[in-house]
């Protein structure tokens, strides 16, 4: 594996790595120091240290059924409930053309 090395954003903060905040994304020159920052702390890490967070690593979990759980939760907290929709009766036409011989 390789260590994480990235924007701290959602859940990937929770697997062991070295994260920068990307707050002023206007700056370039900023988000650009930070990332160096955190690319350089990455590489100056003892073997031991990485081996602790490889191993930390493998003790991350994101169960898809338990994220799809909280996403629905979200969606009724924000979304108002779904009108039944009334049925429409349609009648059809004949369209059928004749077609010369």
């Amino acid at each position: 594996g390789a260590v994480v090395v990235g924007a701290q954003a959602g859940g990937l903060g929770k697997v062991p790595g070295f994260y920068y905040v990307a707050q002023n994304r206007e700056n370039m020159g900023r988000l650009q120091d930070e990332i160096k920052i955190v690319i350089t702390q990455a590489m100056e890490m003892d073997d031991a240290s990485l081996g602790k967070m490889a191993e930390a690593a493998l003790e991350c979990d994101f169960p898809l059924s338990e994220w799809q759980k909280k996403l629905m939760l979200l969606y009724e907290e924000i979304l108002p409930p779904a009108r039944p929709l009334e049925e429409e009766v349609v009648e059809r036409q004949d369209v059928s053309v004749e077609l010369p011989e």
